[in-house]
């Protein structure tokens, strides 16, 4: 047996050494790359994505706004053309900037407060053949582009140095120095226009449209059977009111739930909040001193644009029922209306079904 062990042990090594080289030449598979939870894919506009999905027939909406068989209105379909419009090549551009014009000078409400954003994107796509157009236009055509460029820059908390510097970038590629001077004299009457202490959408001024409703809706509640008496309205904070102030609150308890959650449209867009509250002067039925409540909050945004976003983003919070029922447990609504919210709280669900005729002598 000893002389026989040793034969085997070198069989065995000489084999083991063959499989481990033959295991080293078998190719690894090529691992594919990681892709990070960071990677951020590239933002499509959500009216492009409606344009991807549904088969939009460009031309024939167009075809329906110069034939006066459609008018634009802020609805998908306008903002599917008004996007495709800006990427119209150049032997298109001038049946379609025909159609550009209409919808410009028809345009109201919300439509026209986005207006100016899209005249000057496509200024700075295409500088020289806006002012070729620009000069063909009436006064009052020309006084009203000046009105929606003005809107787009009017919030900016230094709109005079965030207009020079835009029209200073257009500038630079406009070769002509007739063109040169005509756009530089565009720059001036939008920042004119500006600084004017008014500036009118469809009959309503910016003023106006910052100024607080508040008071003037809730003093309606009076009319109703319970005879709701003003006892305080005050601007708040968010902290302090009912709606914004609680979900914040809730998230931040509850982050790892709701983290996806974004209030920056609150915090940047929003020009004022109040709340106040109301008490009926007449008891409840069957009780002696249960008397009907309501809190009413008013949150003004500088536009009915950023208004629409902030419902929508309430809108998807409700759908969170285990975090909206700690907000609205009472009878509750809120609406809308041009750049304001309005939120309704009652005094609880002893007052059910009485939401209803309050929320409707608020509204307009």
């Amino acid at each position: 047996m000893k002389t026989i062990t040793p034969f085997f042990l070198v069989i065995f090594l000489v084999l083991f050494s063959a499989c481990e080289e033959k295991v080293k030449t078998v190719p690894e598979k090529e691992q594919q790359p990681k892709v990070s939870k960071d990677t951020v894919s590239p933002k499509v506009n959500s009216h492009e994505k409606n344009i991807e999905k549904n088969t939009f027939d460009v031309e024939k909406y167009a075809e329906k706004i110069l034939e006066n068989k459609v008018y634009p209105s802020d609805n998908d379909e306008t903002f599917n053309y008004l996007d495709t419009f800006l990427k119209f090549n150049s032997d298109e551009l001038d049946l379609h900037f025909k159609v550009f014009r209409v919808i410009v000078q028809k345009s109201d409400g919300a439509l026209a407060e986005v207006m100016g954003q899209y005249i000057f994107s496509f200024i700075k796509r295409r500088p020289n053949y806006f002012l070729k157009e620009y000069a063909t236009f009436n006064k009052k055509e020309q006084k009203q582009w000046i009105h929606h460029l003005a809107y787009e820059f009017y919030f900016n908390e230094d709109s005079v140095t965030v207009i020079e510097d835009e029209f200073n970038r257009i500038l630079d590629f406009i070769p002509s120095h007739p063109e040169k001077i005509e756009m530089f004299n565009l720059k001036n009457e939008i920042i004119k226009e500006t600084q004017n202490s008014i500036i009118d959408t469809d009959a309503t001024s910016y003023q106006d449209n910052l100024t607080s409703k508040l008071k003037e809706k809730v003093t309606r509640l009076a009319a109703l059977k319970y005879n709701y008496q003003l006892k305080s309205l005050d601007t708040v904070v968010s902290k302090k009111t009912i709606l914004l102030g609680g979900l914040k609150r809730l998230i931040k308890l509850r982050d790892t739930v709701y983290k996806d959650i974004d209030f920056t449209i609150f915090e940047k867009e929003t020009h004022q909040m109040s709340t106040s509250f109301l008490k009926g002067t007449k008891p409840m039925p069957q009780t002696t001193n249960l008397y009907p409540r309501v809190t009413v909050e008013e949150y003004i945004f500088k536009t009915p644009e950023s208004a629409q976003n902030a419902l929508n983003l309430l809108g998807k919070l409700k759908k969170y029922r285990g975090l909206w029922t700690y907000i609205g447990k009472a009878p509750h609504d809120l609406f809308r209306e041009e750049n304001r919210i309005y939120f309704m709280s009652t005094g609880g669900h002893y007052m059910m079904g009485m939401e209803k005729d309050i929320i409707s002598l608020l509204k307009e």
